[in-house]
């Protein structure tokens, strides 16, 4: 519809909160759009967690959970009234209607939050104790989403990083330079070592290498990811290499090959026969 194709028209990937009845619509991702919502019976719990807080429909939306993911684009059905826009302002949320057609309001966001983004003071899940392979304690997302947490200055990890932050500093940078769905790589120039937290749903089939070396990957704020940096410029990577995954793309590219083999064969074959009968 006219809404999806402003969207894939502003930016390579955007990323939206949907609200309302548009927010368990699965067609985004379909057309490459993240989407803070959609509906999938296999849930994964760390993610729907806080996607329960950020449907509009169950009231008491907490819109920490929604800056956490950080999204560009905000959808709706129909056009938000005044005194709502003036609401979402007033939390750290304001908006501009970007477009309006079929398919929905789009608004763009104005705080126009980072994906990727760096800090220095942490604290863990469990004081003393490595809980990256675990699921998170219940309390972690009740502190994640308390009114004095600030995340993008502070961050809650499963495990102790290595080399332990130091200062920040606010010339400390950390840009996206390459994306794909199963690859992201970021290049980082700090003057202290630091902790890379990163807008995306943490799940143990990622790897992540810092100047081709693997590093930790560590579960962040709940449900994000994080990696420890030491100081000075480096290139972090990120790469979804689950074993299963792998196996499958592998036989998917052998079927379509063998595919395209067998059609080209089969449209081939009158003619061979034809030329042997010569």
């Amino acid at each position: 519809n006219e809404a999806i194709d402003f969207l894939k028209a502003q930016e390579e990937v955007p990323r939206i909160w949907p609200l309302f009845d548009l927010f368990e619509e699965n067609l985004y991702s379909a057309h490459g759009i993240e989407s803070l919502g959609g509906y999938h019976p296999a849930k994964l719990k760390v993610y729907e967690d806080l996607r329960e807080r950020m449907d509009v429909r169950r009231g008491g939306v907490a819109l920490s959970a929604v800056d956490l993911l950080a999204p560009g684009w905000v959808l709706s059905p129909a056009a938000l009234s005044r005194a709502d826009l003036d609401q979402l302002a007033q939390r750290g949320l304001p908006l501009q209607e970007a477009f309006q057609g079929e398919g929905g309001v789009v608004y763009r966001n104005l705080s126009e939050p980072p994906r990727q983004w760096l800090v220095s003071r942490w604290e863990a899940e469990t004081p003393g104790e490595d809980t990256t392979g675990e699921e998170p304690a219940p309390d972690v997302l009740q502190r994640v989403l308390a009114p004095d947490f600030r995340p993008r200055q502070e961050v809650i990890l499963s495990a102790a990083p290595a080399p332990a932050p130091g200062p920040a500093d606010p010339g400390d940078e950390l840009r996206l330079v390459e994306w794909s769905w199963q690859q992201r790589v970021y290049e980082s120039d700090t003057t202290a070592p630091s902790l890379a937290v990163l807008s995306e749903i943490y799940y143990p089939g990622w790897r992540a290498t810092v100047d081709q070396t693997e590093v930790p990957l560590l579960r962040a704020d709940h449900a994000l990811q994080a990696v420890a940096l030491p100081a000075g410029r480096h290139t972090l990577r990120l790469e979804y290499t689950e074993p299963a995954f792998v196996t499958g793309r592998r036989l998917s590219r052998l079927s379509a090959a063998l595919i395209a083999l067998g059609l080209l064969a089969s449209l081939g074959l009158p003619a061979w026969r034809g030329r042997r009968a010569d």
